[in-house]
């Protein structure tokens, strides 16, 4: 019985490192976002500092838009999400994205799209892509958009290669435009957060949900198993992985009927 139980708990450890191994190395899917949902660095090209301020920040405008009062007026649940991505504005279609995903409850979603090469093994900015969901539309213009993007993401203060602070830069932008002219805020507090990301650009702040790793279902039966075979033994290795823990976001289910821009 124990050289049975020994084999399989090494067959169960090949499956583990062998799934393991493929999570770290699996392709760019955009048919779904990522467990945090607000942000979708496909690229790679992102701190993780700035990572954690989107993911924060995007949920936190998502429970302030949706009160009572703003559901009643159907325009609650707003939602910015950021996606990077390697290649050009061609090679993927952004409102089927944004669609699919269902970004922003009531069609009150926002997807920047920056897209990205890679030239001798660095990653290079090429372009962004400013997508606006369909009520969304009727609070923020392209042409407002435009000027945000314009007067944040190209301000000629901010380091030219340092996208990250230019992103952010432009997130906090959107945000005040969205919680001053859609929510009627009496105030947002920009330049504080803004600070507060200088101040803690170059920290790291963990992994992200999507960037741990977890166990399937059919490996979980399988740990079960050992439970009531009174093996608890062998499965010490096993609860050493780094389990995923963070919570999953979903979008609300908004849409968008193309209207976007590239800049």
């Amino acid at each position: 019985m124990k050289v049975k139980l020994r084999k399989l708990f090494i067959i169960i450890n090949l499956i583990l490192v062998v799934t393991f191994l493929s999570s770290c190395n699996r392709k760019v899917n955009l048919n779904k976002p990522t467990k945090e949902f607000y942000i979708n660095d496909t690229a790679n090209a992102l701190l993780n500092s700035t990572k954690w301020t989107i993911y924060a920040y995007s949920d936190e405008l998502y429970i302030d838009s949706s009160s009572e009062e703003y559901e009643i007026a159907q325009i609650s649940g707003s939602q910015v999400v950021v996606l990077t991505y390697i290649g050009s504005v061609g090679d993927i279609n952004t409102t089927e994205i944004f669609n699919s995903w269902g970004i922003g409850k009531n069609d009150m979603g926002i997807l920047l799209v920056l897209f990205f090469e890679e030239v001798s093994g660095t990653l290079v900015y090429k372009e962004l892509v400013f997508e606006i969901g369909l009520k969304m539309s009727g609070y923020l213009s392209a042409f407002t958009a435009n000027t945000l993007v314009e007067d944040n993401f190209n301000h000629e203060t901010l380091p030219g290669e340092d996208y990250d602070l230019r992103l952010i830069a432009l997130y906090f932008a959107i945000l005040e435009y969205i919680y001053l002219n859609v929510y009627e805020y009496n105030s947002y507090n920009y330049e504080s957060f803004f600070n507060e990301y200088l101040n803690n650009q170059y920290e790291y702040f963990g992994r992200l949900p999507s960037e741990e790793f977890s166990l399937p279902l059919w490996l979980w039966i399988i740990i079960a198993i050992f439970f009531l075979l009174g093996s608890w033994k062998w499965l010490v290795p096993l609860l050493l992985f780094p389990f995923s823990r963070g919570k999953s976001v979903s979008g609300g289910g908004g849409k968008s009927i193309g209207y976007w821009f590239r800049k």
